[in-house]
């Protein structure tokens, strides 16, 4: 054990400090790659909103043209309802990134105290 009189317990708080600012960025890397994820995610999700659009594009150019509008109204209710899942999943996939976000900042708040700390021992 260090002793405080004579300065030998700041190797051994040193040490506590660097773990916890290790932590800190590991913390801080993970929201990175989650980040990265969910944009991938919402990535896949604008594609298939994409192909969704050209697949009812076609149907419509191919229908018969007494049945266009017919064909035209089936499309967009199938979009509306397959959109708003998609919009649901990205909304739940914003807010996700939301709150992992403050955790972020919190965590980034905290490295930085724990940088400034070493470095002042």
């Amino acid at each position: 054990m260090g002793n405080r009189e004579t300065g030998m317990w700041l190797p051994l708080e040193k040490e506590a400090i660097k773990k916890q600012a290790w932590s800190a960025q590991d913390d801080v890397d993970v929201f990175l790659s989650d980040s990265k994820r969910s944009i991938e995610k919402m990535r896949v999700l604008v594609d298939q909103m994409t192909e969704d659009w050209s697949e009812y594009a076609d149907e419509i150019e191919e229908a018969p043209e007494d049945s266009v509008g017919v064909y035209v109204k089936m499309a967009m209710m199938k979009l509306s309802q397959r959109h708003g899942v998609y919009l649901d999943l990205m909304n739940e996939i914003l807010m996700n990134q939301s709150n992992e976000l403050e955790q972020a900042k919190l965590n980034n708040s905290k490295l930085q105290k724990l940088q400034k700390m070493d470095a002042s021992l």
